[in-house]
């Protein structure tokens, strides 16, 4: 009689499955854990890769505002020294009325600028001359019995050693009146230039005190919630710290709330290296080395040593900016921080290996689990693209499929790299296949990225080609990091440069770089130009009346009056206070005139609505000022001409306009 075909498994005691069980439970659950780690390690390995492309941008945005708010104390500085009332107060430091002129010129600045607490003129000995303080968002004259003598104050010291037109910028540090540190803090920096009239021994020294609090705001918020932005000067000591109470130690006499006294490895680190990552623990530190007023090509335009007159050996240390982030609190609450998580997984595991095993039993099976990671390239945090020889589009992230808006299917062999610029010509794939492009990887550039809802999109784009071995181009792949936030930064800081806050007009510096061009520009320059000054009559007459809000609300509704009655290639802007300029390219004196007082009056029939629907009608008087000939170095004596107009205007009886 022949066996049974009963197969081994039937016959195998059940001890023997349990045992199976057990190699397979521990098994499956060791790979298990093995893949989360491997998934952790590369998931942290990305938060930690995104945590420094974080702190690479907040270190560049602060060493961009840093450069770019000295540049402008520096070009007001050389705005101030330029003057006119300046030289003559030093020809003659006893006149009275060269005082007075001075005085108001440099209150005037202060209060159209708001950046200054104090403008000064300081003898080459050290006594104050001409002092204004910028308190209460108002400009006030000091009296001379109560300036002060400087003498042996360091940015006196350093400014003695300028020549004429050098620049000396202060270390950022607190002020100090009558030998202590003014309560409450005020940091500035002192922006110092020496200045001289056409006679000998008239020598001075104009010292702008910036208001660094600005400064100091604009730093910090330029960091994530959870990042600490830290900014420290040469000596290791914190000008700005997320703990308020550390900064300013060399001057509150703390010798020991210092950056090496806190963390002298990280210390040791920024004394060798300009940049660098120091991490301690679960603590990243991200750090880099400012030059604020350095000539090297990292600042802006590189031009403080060159067209600015900063001197290199007086001029402001290094400063550090540091930005610290700890790596725990970005991952408490995932996944990988949660035992629970794992406890989870672990019973689930248990539970699915239990069942498959009562149910089969008798028939020995194994059941493997099949974890895959998810592909990096599809989970990068920017966006990754790659195409083909012929430009075609072979894949795509979910990044970069967010950030155009087309589907995947919409693009993978149907569209073209071109396709997805906004300049099609912008990128020039012939480069990209020809021989000298062969090295893996071509510099970054930046692209502007067209979406599918038409929305450009500002991006910085690398190009990693690669090669079969003749050399033909095979696959390229391409990141695209979306750029708009630092962009819209940019234009923002230039927009500032250039606009008065307040009317969203041109600035008196930007009036000057504008008027000038038109004053050079070539083929026009047998053709007139004018120059309108206005002035709005009885000004603090309103403040006082109504309010500053209301003052504020004047000036807006006189820029939007002008405005309707200019043409485009006309020149608006706020020179301070209350005083508005206009330059009209091409306009001849009885066109400026017919202008002005077509100006004058729609501004005298125009009601502007104050707070509590108060209905005011104000005036304006008006000095117009004409050059047959165009000469741009005339321009000044051309507003000096228009300013003087304007306040014949105002002697005439206001509401006028004065042109002879």
């Amino acid at each position: 009689m022949a066996k049974s075909s009963k197969t081994e498994f039937e016959y195998q005691p059940l001890s023997a499955y349990f045992r199976k069980f057990i190699l397979w439970s521990t098994g499956s659950l060791l790979i298990l854990f093995l893949v989360l780690g491997i998934v952790q390690r590369v998931f942290e390995s990305g938060l930690r890769e995104r945590m420094l492309v974080s702190h690479g941008h907040g270190l560049d945005m602060a060493e961009q505002l840093i450069n770019v708010e000295l540049l402008r104390a520096v070009q007001d500085a050389h705005l101030l020294a330029e003057l006119n009332d300046i030289e003559a107060f030093l020809q003659a430091p006893d006149n009275v009325e060269a005082r007075m002129a001075l005085e108001n010129t440099l209150a005037t600045f202060a209060d159209s600028y708001g950046y200054y607490d104090q403008i000064r003129l300081i003898s080459l000995d050290g006594m104050e001359m001409v002092r204004i303080n910028y308190e209460d968002s108002t400009a006030h004259v000091v009296p001379v019995s109560e300036l002060q003598d400087k003498s042996g104050r360091d940015y006196v010291t350093q400014g003695e050693q300028l020549a004429n037109e050098e620049v000396y910028i202060s270390p950022l540090e607190l002020n100090v009146e009558l030998g202590q540190v003014e309560i409450p803090y005020q940091p500035v920096i002192r922006i110092v230039e020496r200045v001289a009239a056409d006679i000998p021994n008239t020598s001075a020294l104009l010292v702008l005190n910036y208001k660094a609090n600005h400064l100091l705001n604009s730093f910090r918020s330029l960091f994530r919630e959870d990042e600490r932005g830290m900014l420290l000067n040469t000596d290791g000591y914190w000008m700005s710290n997320h703990e308020r109470e550390n900064e300013w130690g060399w001057q509150t006499e703390q010798p020991s709330l210092t950056m090496e006294d806190w963390k002298s490895p990280l210390w040791s680190a920024m004394q060798s290296n300009d940049n660098g990552l120091y991490n301690e623990g679960e603590l990243s530190f991200s750090y880099r080395r400012i030059e604020p007023a350095g000539a090297d090509e990292q600042t802006l335009d590189g031009r403080y040593a060159t067209d600015l007159g900063v001197v290199p050996s007086i001029q402001n240390g290094s400063w550090y900016a540091v930005v610290q982030t700890d790596f725990s609190s970005r991952m408490d609450g995932t996944f990988f921080r949660s035992w629970a998580g794992y406890l989870l997984v672990t019973l689930l595991v248990a539970a699915c290996l239990i069942q498959a095993f009562l149910v089969t039993r008798y028939r020995a099976t194994r059941t493997h689990f099949i974890r895959e990671m998810k592909d990096l390239y599809d989970n990068a945090p920017i966006g990754y693209l790659t195409f083909d020889a012929d430009g075609y589009v072979k894949r795509v992230n979910r990044a970069l499929v967010d950030l155009v808006g087309y589907k995947k299917q919409e693009m993978i062999g149907k569209m073209r790299l071109s396709d997805l610029l906004d300049d099609p010509g912008a990128f020039d794939l012939q480069k990209l296949k020809s021989g000298d492009q062969q090295p893996k990887r071509i510099k970054q550039r930046r692209l502007t990225i067209k979406a599918k809802n038409g929305a450009a999109i500002p991006s910085v784009c690398s190009f990693t080609p690669r090669f079969n071995g003749s050399g033909a181009l095979v696959l390229s792949r391409c990141s695209v990091q979306d750029f708009s936030e630092q962009a819209e930064l940019e234009d923002a800081l230039k927009e500032q440069a250039r606009t008065d806050p307040l009317t969203g007009v041109f600035n008196r510096r930007y009036f000057w770089e504008l008027a000038s061009q038109e004053m050079g520009k070539k083929g026009v320059e047998s053709s007139p130009v004018s120059v309108l000054l206005l002035d709005i009559d009885h000004f603090k007459q309103i403040n006082d009346t109504y309010g500053h809000t209301d003052g504020d609300t004047a000036l807006v509704s006189l820029t939007h009056i002008c405005a309707e009655k200019l043409r485009k290639s006309d020149i608006l802007a706020r020179f301070g206070g209350e005083e508005f300029v206009v330059l009209l390219p091409g306009a001849s004196k009885e066109e400026a005139l017919q202008k002005a007082e077509s100006i004058r009056e729609h501004i005298a029939n125009t009601n502007t609505r104050l707070s509590n629907d108060v209905a005011l009608q104000m005036t304006v008087s008006i000095g117009v000022a004409t050059m047959p000939k165009r000469d741009i170095d005339e321009l000044d004596e051309l507003l000096n001409l228009a300013d003087t107009r304007l306040y014949q205007a105002k002697d005439a009886g206001r509401n006028q306009v004065c042109c002879e």
